[in-house]
């Protein structure tokens, strides 16, 4: 099974849902915003891609934050607490599939890993 962890009205988590789609694949979709995210998953996350890539940078809540929490965004046991509060910073989506961990959407990946 798919796994899926986003958040619904994120565009790159609907692009990611709809190559599925037309794959006819089946995904469980976690949402961060009703479901959280535990920090065993997390720190799976940190060790598998590493944080730099878990964190988005980009992410317009990233930057209403002050320096000392953009700080503690850089250390992977400071960062779990700010992660879940705030977990629009998580870079979007995150998918497991057969012990494979990718995040963001690549065309290109998801086809070789999906054929």
């Amino acid at each position: 099974m798919i796994e899926l962890y986003g958040i619904p009205n994120c565009d790159t988590v609907k692009k990611t849902l709809d190559f599925f789609k037309a794959k006819n694949l089946k995904v469980n979709f976690h949402n961060f915003k009703s479901d959280g995210i535990s920090d065993k998953k997390l720190n799976e996350w940190f060790e598998v891609l590493g944080i730099n890539k878990v964190v988005n940078k980009k992410s317009s809540t990233i930057k209403k934050l002050n320096d000392e929490d953009r700080a503690a965004l850089e250390n992977p046991v400071t960062a779990i607490p700010l992660l879940q509060e705030h977990t629009s910073i998580i870079k979007r989506p995150v998918v497991e599939y057969q012990g494979k961990t990718l995040i963001g959407f690549n065309k290109e990946e998801y086809e070789e890993v999906f054929k």
